[in-house]
Formats: C-alpha cells, structure tokens, sequence
C-alpha cells in the first residue's frame, strides 16, 4: 500500500511539472489581427491539433467579444463557423449548434451555404429528415455560369490543391448523411 501511495505521489509530481497541453495566454492572441488568428498556426488552430477543443471554442469566444466589430465581415462569418466547429469536435452539440445558427445566410445570394449551414444543424440536432431534404436541395443546386472559370484559374494558379466542385460542402453534407450515428468528429472527417 505504502508503494502505491509513493507511486501516486511521484506520479502526481511528474505530471504536475509537465505544462498543460491545452493552456495558452489568451493576451497573444487577443493582439491578433482576425486573418492570423483564424487561419494561421499562430492563432487558435495548434490548440485545436491537440485535441484542445473546448479550449480551443473558449480562445475563439474571447477573441470574438474582445474584438467585436473590429473584425472584418470578410473573417467574421468563417470565426463564428470555426467557433461552432470547436464545440462540436468536443460533443457539446447545443453550444455548436448556437454558433452556427449565426452563421446562416438567407436563401438568396448563396444557397450552398444556407444548405451547408442547414445541413449540420440537422446532424447535431439529430434530425434525419431535415438533414436528408436539405442534402437533396443543395445536390440539386444549379451551378453558377462563372464556376468552370473559378475552377480553370484555381488550377492554373495552384496546381498543387484539389480544385472545388460543385456543389461545395455536398462531401462534407454526405459524410453526415452516412455517418449519422457518430459523434461529429467522425462524421465530418467521414470514417465511419
């Protein structure tokens, strides 16, 4: 018994010298302009590759209600996304589904993200049928006249990435439809 105690103490020790993988110093980032913070490894993705998920969720509301207005439009919408996507990779369903209702877009000038929007809000809401009829309408979405040209400059300019299709998100939307009886994280990823 007395081993056992020993052993659990210098256990303890040990971990408690070793820094949490998931801290951070939320003043660095909080310095952060919104297109390094959101899209670079400086920003609050490493917390994220580390399975930091809510941490990640938390860093990403602080920033948010610190900068406020300040950010610009053009990074507010893929934030608030990146928000919601954090707090499902850690299951916590009412909380993403919270964000991503923030993001939904009209039914107007891009429809793909209404459905895209629509689509995991079905899945982490587990309903089936709304998630099938909103799969359906975005499959069945007509692709804009400009789109082949957007795809003929991607691959001129960056050869080395996959180039979009049409309709963008419709993977990502099947892996739900597919993996419906798994956690997010699984399903977005789609291995199941």
């Amino acid at each position: 018994m007395l081993l056992l105690a020993l052993a659990l103490v210098v256990q303890y020790a040990s971990d408690a010298a070793q820094p949490d993988a998931c801290a951070y110093d939320s003043t660095h980032y909080l310095q952060q302009g919104a297109e390094t913070f959101d899209q670079s490894e400086d920003g609050w993705r490493p917390l994220a590759q580390r399975g930091c998920f809510i941490e990640a969720a938390e860093l990403i509301g602080l920033y948010r209600a610190s900068q406020g207005d300040a950010i610009p439009q053009r990074n507010r919408h893929a934030i608030i996304w990146h928000h919601g996507q954090m707090y499902a990779y850690a299951n916590e369903y009412e909380l993403a589904v919270e964000q991503f209702s923030q993001t939904f877009e009209e039914l107007g000038a891009h429809p793909e993200m209404h459905y895209k929007t629509d689509a995991v809000i079905a899945f982490l809401t587990r309903d089936r049928e709304r998630l099938i009829e909103t799969r359906d309408a975005l499959q069945a979405l007509p692709e804009p006249p400009n789109f082949q040209a957007i795809v003929a400059r991607i691959r001129e300019q960056h050869p080395e990435h996959e180039p979009p299709s049409w309709p963008p998100a419709l993977r990502t939307v099947d892996n739900y439809v597919r993996c419906f009886d798994h956690p997010y994280a699984i399903a977005y990823e789609g291995q199941c």
